[in-house]
């Protein structure tokens, strides 16, 4: 048998080589070095312990197999080298989960969101029965605790760059998106905001790199969470007139960074193949101060600010669109958690004046319609025989000042109560102006005297202000085996009047007892 010439020798070479490469390069680099949790956002699977017993052994094998395809030799670089073929030169992706598009633009399809985008998986009237029926759940346990409600479905890139998607995101009916938006417009009483119109008005001043959404990633670049901040304190300046907006010229860019966590592509472990810069806007003087943050934005994660301005205080609930911190600089108070339930624990450890939802379009398909409140369903706060500071009370003596009668209601007095006969449905109650310093929240409490249910509207309005609003309005229910009630009143500011307006078809008030108390609004 000949020898091999050098030739063959070193193809035999090379191949044994190639073979060894992993093992040489999984006892040379430690696990770390190819670690996923970068990457693919992942821990790797840990390294099981030897068996002990029968059990661990049955179950060893399958262990040990999930380690090893996570850290297995050259891994990374494997991965690499496959991506680049297929995704640079073939153009299309290893990953599941990623689908990429011309000019370096990269869309997600996990949670079904092409088929969300295409139309092909329509609400039923039931499913959208469900939605507004949670909605409206929601607004009006907040209404009960004196707390707004704004709803802001967040759309996904492909909705306001529909013209980069691949040929295989063409629609063909209606989106989730579109139908839901269309069904609360249609319904009319519940408070949820389009962002679409500010956001596809923010993409008209896009240059290259500088988009609305990042191109190889899934979230806001800066201007698109600016036209978001702004759209929602413009939309909640309706129930508070005083939340002010941040101008743009008083904001500034974060680091610009290369190739973050944001991209699609480090998935694919080729994000410095598709390079795309990622920036947010944060205010240029920073006015709040972080009292609770979390290390880490996953889910359960926690960020609680104070900014000492005569404004609302806020609770955010959230996924991975928020929270920002432009938000901290428009309102005295936030508490923003990422969580996927509506927590009524959170609405009272908060104490918020609104509660803002802001969640990608895709919870349209990953979520049940109808989602229940979670949540103790009573709270100690919430006897108001606590709060000690009595801002205001019905009572013969020159301390407060007395109610009023309004429209044509007919007011009786005594030093057992007050009676009230009403003729419109306008008629009503209307109490002195109270003051409510920073930090503070107002309980009204009522004890009646009414041998059925009496339900009563309670409606709020900063002094001087001509009209109450709809939008200012909580109210409460008088039992006859009860006999009081109380609620958190609506804040409008540091010096509010209230009117009691009980609803048709009862003619009548009578009170044994009213009296209005302040309580610590929080941190």
């Amino acid at each position: 048998m000949p020898a091999p010439n050098r030739f063959d020798a070193a193809t035999i070479a090379l191949f044994v080589l190639a073979l060894l490469a992993p093992t040489l390069d999984q006892c040379v680099r430690p696990d770390g070095a190819r670690d996923s949790s970068v990457a693919e956002q992942r821990g790797a699977a840990p390294r099981p312990a030897l068996p002990r017993n029968l059990e661990q052994l049955t179950s060893f094998p399958r262990q040990y197999e999930s380690h090893y395809d996570d850290t297995f030799g050259l891994r990374d670089v494997l991965l690499r080298w496959n991506s680049i073929e297929r995704t640079l030169g073939l153009g299309s992706s290893p990953a599941p989960l990623i689908e990429p598009a011309d000019e370096g633009w990269c869309f997600y399809l996990g949670e079904r969101a092409r088929d969300a985008h295409r139309g092909v998986i329509p609400f039923t009237t039931a499913e959208l029965d469900g939605w507004v029926a949670r909605l409206r759940e929601r607004r009006d346990f907040l209404a009960r605790q004196g707390a707004r409600y704004l709803f802001v479905p967040c759309p996904s890139k492909d909705v306001i760059y529909p013209e980069r998607t691949p040929p295989t995101w063409r629609p063909l009916g209606p989106s989730r998106l579109e139908q839901l938006l269309a069904r609360l417009e249609r319904e009319g009483d519940i408070p949820f905001l389009d962002l679409r119109p500010a956001l596809l008005a923010a993409k008209a001043g896009d240059r290259f790199e500088d988009w609305v959404y990042t191109r190889c990633g899934t979230h806001w670049n800066g201007r698109g969470v600016y036209a978001a901040y702004a759209a929602i304190v413009t939309r909640l300046q309706a129930d508070f007139p005083a939340l002010e907006v941040l101008p743009r010229s008083a904001c500034k860019e974060t680091e610009r960074k290369e190739n973050g966590t944001e991209s699609l592509a480090r998935l694919l472990y080729i994000s410095d193949l598709l390079p795309q810069t990622q920036y947010s806007l944060v205010a240029q003087k920073r006015n709040h101060e972080v009292l609770v943050a979390s290390k880490e934005q996953r889910t359960g994660s926690k960020l609680v600010t104070r900014n000492p301005i005569d404004a609302p205080r806020l609770l955010w609930l959230h996924d991975s669109f928020g929270p920002f911190a432009l938000m901290c600089e428009s309102f005295s108070y936030v508490q923003s958690q990422r969580v996927s339930e509506f927590s009524a624990d959170a609405v009272r450890e908060a104490r918020p004046d609104v509660v803002l939802e802001t969640y990608v379009d895709r919870v349209l398909t990953t979520q049940r319609p109808h989602l229940p409140i979670v949540g103790s369903s009573a709270s100690p706060d919430e006897q108001p025989e606590r709060f000690k500071d009595l801002a205001w009370r019905d009572e013969f003596s020159d301390r407060f000042a007395p109610p009023q009668a309004a429209g044509r209601a007919a007011l009786e007095r005594s030093e057992d109560g007050m009676l009230l006969r009403t003729k419109d449905p306008e008629d009503g109650l209307r109490l002195p102006a109270i003051d409510l310093p920073l930090g503070k929240f107002a309980w009204l409490c009522l004890t009646g005297v009414c041998g059925e249910p009496v339900e009563v509207d309670v409606f709020v309005r900063r002094e001087g202000e001509s009209a109450f609003l709809p939008q200012n309005h909580a109210a409460l229910v008088l039992l006859p085996e009860a006999g009081r009630a109380s609620l958190r009143l609506p804040n409008v500011g540091t010096r509010f009047e209230t009117l009691l307006r009980p609803r048709p078809p009862a003619g009548e008030l009578r009170l044994s007892g009213l009296e209005v108390r302040r309580g610590p609004a929080g941190p």
